[in-house]
């Protein structure tokens, strides 16, 4: 999940804001990477921001919450939605969300928690259950507090009837003053499938489910990693990579 923070100017230091083989390099298996500071979020009361979310993750989805705000949803992957207003939000990979913030609470500091929702089989137990966190600051003079308050209305990370309640909220703006001109003459038909799969290890040795490796497809067609990325390339001593559809 990237926080509002992103774009933030890092000059030399883009390892601590992007994507993987595009500004940062990839996270190997078994390593962590800890940024140095926790992401501070300053507002002053009254006033209401427009807060730009993208889940970044592959493939997990994410409950997003602010302790004791509620958030306005107005829009969602560049289109406007009916806003309805709601004490969390959850967001699918590569979807991108416009959520309005009302700063109008006691003036304090508050957590801003992300963690996953899973939607794996009940069975499995070991998917990743790390809080990813920010925290709200009111500006002003008062006694900060030992700790920001929590978010107790992020819900659980399996919580499908939260997910589900979420989702059914969602509708398009098209109305008679938002009209919305669908197109009714079809001349093309597209077939697409989007599908996750497992990738057969030798002897279930594989850390996946059923010891195997999962792997994501469009069209039975999957991603690979290119030999080079562009991370490297751009300080590769002048080094020129061209992409072709034929590395990936």
């Amino acid at each position: 999940m990237l926080y509002i923070g992103h774009g933030v100017k890092q000059p030399r230091n883009s390892w601590s804001d992007g994507p993987e083989y595009i500004t940062q390099c990839p996270i190997q298996p078994g390593t962590n990477f800890t940024y140095e500071s926790t992401y501070r979020w300053v507002v002053d009361y009254g006033k209401t921001y427009l807060v730009r979310l993208v889940n970044a993750a592959m493939n997990a989805e994410l409950f997003l919450a602010i302790a004791d705000h509620s958030l306005t949803v107005v829009g969602i992957d560049g289109n406007y939605v009916k806003p309805f207003v709601t004490g969390y939000i959850m967001i699918s990979p590569g979807q991108t969300m416009d959520v309005l913030l009302t700063a109008n609470q006691t003036l304090g500091h508050y957590y801003i928690v992300a963690h996953q929702y899973d939607t794996a089989r009940p069975d499995v137990t070991d998917y990743d259950q790390t809080n990813a966190s920010a925290i709200l600051i009111y500006s002003g003079n008062y006694t900060a507090p030992g700790s920001p308050i929590y978010p107790s209305q992020l819900p659980y990370y399996e919580s499908l009837v939260a997910a589900d309640a979420f989702l059914d909220r969602l509708r398009s703006l098209a109305d008679e003053q938002h009209p919305v001109n669908v197109p009714v003459n079809i001349t093309t038909q597209m077939y697409i499938t989007v599908s996750m799969n497992q990738i057969l290890c030798p002897n279930q040795t594989c850390a996946g489910i059923n010891g195997n490796r999962l792997a994501s497809s469009m069209n039975n067609i999957s991603f690979l990693n290119p030999d080079i990325d562009v991370l490297q390339a751009y300080y590769g001593c002048g080094l020129t990579i061209i992409f072709l559809p034929s590395h990936y």
